[in-house]
């Protein structure tokens, strides 16, 4: 083998590692993001340091762990408003922030709106919507 094909081979097989990375961080966010996530566990399932994996995850998905984590629970609060009557406060339980004043402050400061706000704007517009 040349050192050409060689190099090539190890792009591969990183290629494919970085694949089953991002399959093993995808699945640890979606399942966990709503639990006590932290740093060191996802590192552990990668068997990475958490400084390595802190690394991947900025080169990944451009954002911290905690970003990623606030991001997915805001993404799923907006869910949640919008496809079930869910009080704010059960909301802010089910996303894994069961200090309801948090989820309010993180909500206005994400959203630019409180999640009741959120749901009602979000309503009205979808019933003219539905009218046109």
């Amino acid at each position: 083998k040349s050192e050409q094909d060689s190099a090539e081979g190890l792009d591969e097989i990183t290629l494919e590692n970085d694949y089953y990375r991002k399959y093993i961080i995808d699945n640890y966010f979606l399942t966990n993001y709503n639990k006590n996530p932290n740093l060191a566990q996802l590192s552990k399932k990668l068997n990475l340091s958490t400084v390595q994996t802190h690394r991947i995850l900025k080169k990944t998905y451009g954002k911290s762990f905690c970003r990623i984590i606030a991001s997915l629970r805001m993404e799923q609060a907006k869910r949640l408003l919008l496809q079930t009557d869910m009080a704010a406060n059960e909301i802010s339980e089910a996303i894994g922030d069961p200090a309801a004043h948090n989820f309010y402050a993180a909500f206005r400061a994400n959203v630019g709106m409180t999640p009741m706000q959120y749901r009602k704007e979000c309503m009205q517009i979808h019933n003219i919507e539905n009218e046109n």
